[in-house]
């Protein structure tokens, strides 16, 4: 059992170690080709050069997030598919065309979360609306573009990768509990980052782990991760993981509470956590009558 406890922590470790290894290969070779080019649209999406334009900030938001997330993708399907044998569904990619109720159930489970941390920070008086723009416009649209690839990125390399991997513990603590922290720590250098903040992200990441581990499929987690962070950000108007975004809600914080998170947005306090008691509430009823995943059989 030790042994098998510790080649899933090293599996586990290689899954991440690639990831970031890619990502950094990647990051590295867009900004040298963006300075050797001196192109304006690519040293933008390199992060290279500042812009006040809205749709070319779009632009380096959804560049950005391509960059980070084409790892996250490529290094758990190369390993689970080419080098542990896997199937697709060990990584939780199951038919979509028979469990796509699960996707839409993430989506509003995600829609309603966060609107439960919206609406708990309205009525406290952290926060007012000031004004509705109604303005959804080109850089939004790219905004909602690089929140499918965060979704799809973190959840696959976190949930899908990372948990495939321990499955070899057959410890549910360490199979849910490992990649809820590795999400948390891959948030450490975002803007306004927290204490409460670092608890809720792990809490994400622990939701999403039950919600995966429950549903037996990855797409309740990806769904309400997009759902999540695109409601959060370009409806309700606050910063996303430390993100500034562009809304259709226009929000003012009135006073910085262990509510409202400061710098960091609403997942910094303690609107968020509620939030996340809520849905994992939601799910565990959900779910109430299925039997338990086989994602933990081998």
């Amino acid at each position: 059992m030790k042994q098998e406890k510790l080649s899933g922590l090293l599996k586990a470790c290689l899954c991440l170690i690639m990831s970031l290894g890619f990502m950094v290969v990647m990051l590295v070779g867009f900004s040298i080709i963006a300075l050797m080019s001196k192109n304006d649209f690519l040293l933008i999406a390199a992060g290279q050069k500042q812009t006040g334009d809205v749709v070319l900030k779009g632009v380096t938001v959804l560049a950005g997030a391509i960059i980070q997330n084409i790892p996250f993708i490529l290094a758990p399907i190369i390993l689970a598919l080419l080098i542990w044998k896997k199937k697709w569904s060990d990584l939780g990619y199951t038919s979509l065309k028979s469990d796509w109720k699960d996707f839409v159930i993430g989506i509003l489970l995600g829609t309603v979360g966060i609107t439960i941390a919206w609406i708990f920070l309205l009525g406290s008086g952290s926060v007012k609306i000031t004004g509705i723009t109604g303005q959804y416009s080109k850089a939004v649209f790219l905004y909602f573009l690089g929140y499918i690839w965060v979704g799809f990125g973190e959840e696959t390399v976190c949930r899908g990768g990372l948990m495939l991997a321990l499955r070899e513990t057959r410890s549910k603590a360490l199979i849910i509990g490992v990649p809820a922290v590795v999400f948390g720590a891959l948030h450490l250098g975002n803007n306004g980052i927290s204490v409460l903040a670092l608890l809720n992200l792990v809490g994400f990441g622990l939701f999403a782990g039950y919600c995966f581990y429950r549903s037996g499929n990855i797409w309740l987690p990806i769904g309400f991760h997009i759902a999540w962070n695109f409601v959060q950000g370009n409806v309700y108007g606050f910063h996303v993981s430390g993100t500034t975004n562009y809304s259709f809600i226009e929000m003012k914080v009135l006073k910085e509470t262990v509510f409202t998170g400061g710098e960091f947005g609403p997942e910094g306090g303690l609107g968020v956590t509620i939030a996340l008691i809520v849905a994992f509430v939601l799910v565990r009823v959900y779910y109430r009558n299925r039997s338990e995943s086989v994602f933990m059989e081998e």
